[in-house]
């Protein structure tokens, strides 16, 4: 009921119960883990998974700074136990998530809004995450798939993440990478199919028998 956690005028609070330390209060069936899984986290509440390798949780914590008028994010920061990276931060919206490939690594997604309009156009920036450190390896300009009002596709899978590229490409599937930059695939049969797929966060497949 409202009030029981905490006050009423403290917002709206978030906890996070992990099945490792709790196993108890979940069956069995709720508590197999995927090899590959999205999380999505909220701003400024601690996020516990295991990133150093020595199946304990560590934490991690994704927060942003307002300008002086609440408008727009100007920092953005991510720490864990061992580092903290914090850099000025131009954002209308932070959206960060939880990414765990298949072959065991992990890694912090963040999309950025850039605009309040429409578009809704976004920058995603990819942080490994790793000896529990959080080192950045690059940005796109990407973003979650936009069903109109203000619906996003729900990226869940690594391998299957819906997302669009502003240049008139929506709706692409892209999956992580090896080092875990999200990519998708086509296949070309033609010089003008090939020309048509070259774009960032894309690799390119040249069927055999295509010749320039």
């Amino acid at each position: 009921n409202p009030g029981t956690v905490a006050p009423t005028n403290f917002g709206n609070q978030t906890i996070t119960v992990t099945f490792a330390e709790y196993p108890g209060l979940f069956r069995e069936k709720y508590a197999s883990v995927p090899e590959a899984y999205t999380v999505s986290l909220p701003l400024s509440v601690p996020f516990f998974t295991d990133i150093t390798g020595d199946d304990k949780a560590d934490e991690i914590t994704v927060s942003g700074n307002y300008d002086s008028d609440g408008r727009y994010y100007i920092t953005m920061a991510v720490s864990t136990d061992k580092t903290e990276y914090e850099d000025e931060w131009f954002s209308y919206g932070l959206d960060p998530y939880y990414v765990k490939t298949a072959d065991g690594n992990s890694f912090l997604y963040v999309f950025s809004l850039n605009s309040e309009d429409e578009t809704r156009n976004s920058t995603l920036s990819v942080f490994e995450l790793k000896n529990g450190e959080a080192e950045l390896l690059g940005t796109s300009e990407i973003g979650l798939s936009n069903k109109g009002n203000n619906i996003f596709a729900l990226p869940t899978d690594p391998e299957n993440i819906l997302l669009d590229t502003y240049d008139g490409t929506t709706d692409s599937v892209f999956s992580a990478d090896d080092n875990g930059i999200p990519m998708k695939t086509v296949s070309v049969s033609s010089t003008e199919e090939f020309l048509n797929a070259v774009s960032s966060n894309t690799e390119i497949i040249i069927k055999q028998h295509f010749f320039f």
